[in-house]
């Protein structure tokens, strides 16, 4: 949780902007890491994105109808992460059988 709203944006718009740079690098770049992976991406992304449910949640602290609403969206969002964590096993079988 960070401590206001802007350090909130601040963070996601910094952290949006080194993902992104990444996933390029890892892409177009002759230096690739050998162990990224886009779920890899995906995850981080769902943590990024954490940053951006929590400034709304600070922008709309007294505002219970929004309050409520981020809320819920960061609860689904944190319940769906250790789903996608689950996506970067290489393991196809174990993989398999972790999610199901």
């Amino acid at each position: 949780m960070c401590w206001n709203e802007n350090v909130s944006l601040l963070t996601f718009a910094f952290s949006s902007f080194i993902l992104t740079l990444l996933i390029l690098n890892n892409k177009y770049s002759s230096y690739k890491i050998q162990s990224f992976q886009i779920y890899f991406a995906y995850f981080m992304f769902s943590i990024i994105l954490m940053q951006l449910v929590e400034f709304f949640i600070w922008r709309n602290l007294h505002n219970p109808f929004y309050n409520k609403v981020f809320s819920t969206m960061g609860v689904l969002l944190l319940m769906f992460q250790p789903f996608i964590s689950l996506l970067t096993i290489e393991d196809p079988l174990l993989r398999k059988s972790l999610i199901g």
